[in-house]
């Protein structure tokens, strides 16, 4: 295990393990984790799917956790070569886009957003804002001036370069965050169950062209107002330069996974395989959840006119 442990030290999420049937997903914020999480769980019992979990990522103590392993343990399933080790990846202008719209517009009061503080404050001088700054908020232009001018070791997980997590690690199957057909027919061959990646926490996709209404300088209070998909009106020409310079080893990862499930795509296809009854199609809602979004702008985040 002593080529992965630098890298395990560093990973900033709990890695997720099903150890008697030795999958390991490596979680990258933004990039489908509360799905994959919930899948995860069901795969862990398999004759008690739970209909509704509130929280996937409140994984302490069940035992799925890397962590919650024995040294020795931790080594067998890292290094063993048949287990089934996996990440998802997704596209970095999208990606970007949507982490602004969850952490800096949607959920930029409260409580339990530890993210986006930090950011404000250091662009506003406050290293403790206030919540009226975090209120006013900031950009999506200076959202992209802010990480652009830092080492992206140094920036929070949900916008750190996706190729920081995976540089190193060896054995890794790769998917996209739009290639979950291809992770649940792997899954399901690989481990002879059922397998199902319930929708979880979607966001509208970010077109990759900008329209011509620039929502770049525009304010959170504003954005939140707005009907439409607004994450295609975020980037500007000059936004689109600056975050491809600096993502360009996730664009390149990215790209070559796209093309590498487009080719097995096509191979299954030949076969008569149908993907899509791999993969549910439908948006997975617990109770509590489906409170929130019984609200006006739940309802239109539901439906995909606002994000």
């Amino acid at each position: 295990m002593a080529e992965n442990d630098s890298l395990l030290r560093t990973w900033p999420y709990p890695i997720v393990v099903l150890q008697q049937s030795k999958v390991i997903y490596f979680p990258i914020a933004k990039n489908g984790t509360s799905s994959l999480m919930t899948m995860m769980q069901q795969l862990s019992r398999p004759n008690d799917r739970p209909r509704f979990i509130e929280n996937p990522h409140d994984l302490a103590g069940t035992g799925m956790l890397l962590a919650d392993l024995l040294d020795a343990e931790k080594r067998e399933v890292l290094d063993d070569p048949t287990g089934f080790k996996f990440v998802v990846l997704r596209d970095p202008f999208d990606r970007l886009a949507s982490a602004y719209i969850d952490k800096f517009v949607l959920t930029r009061l409260a409580s339990e957003n530890v993210h986006s503080p930090p950011v404000v404050g250091a662009l506003r001088g406050q290293p403790d804002p206030t919540p009226e700054t975090l209120s006013h908020g900031i950009s999506f232009s200076e959202f992209v001036a802010y990480i652009v001018e830092r080492p992206s070791e140094t920036l929070d997980g949900h916008w750190r370069r996706q190729s920081d997590y995976v540089a190193d690690l060896k054995g890794l199957r790769f998917y996209s965050i739009d290639g979950f057909d291809l992770l649940a027919y792997d899954l399901c061959h690989y481990i002879g169950l059922e397998v199902e990646i319930p929708l979880r926490n979607q966001t509208a996709r970010c077109d990759a062209i900008a329209l011509a209404e620039d929502l770049s300088n525009e304010m959170p209070d504003v954005l939140e107002t707005l009907d439409g998909l607004i994450k295609d009106r975020l980037y500007t020409p000059e936004l689109r330069t600056a975050v491809a310079n600096y993502f360009a080893d996730d664009l390149e990862l990215f790209e070559r996974v796209q093309r590498e499930a487009a080719a097995r795509r096509s191979r299954l296809e030949e076969q008569g395989v149908d993907l899509g009854s791999y993969v549910t199609s439908k948006p997975y809602m617990p109770r509590r959840r489906l409170r929130k979004a019984l609200t006006m702008n739940g309802i239109r985040r539901l439906l995909g006119l606002t994000v």
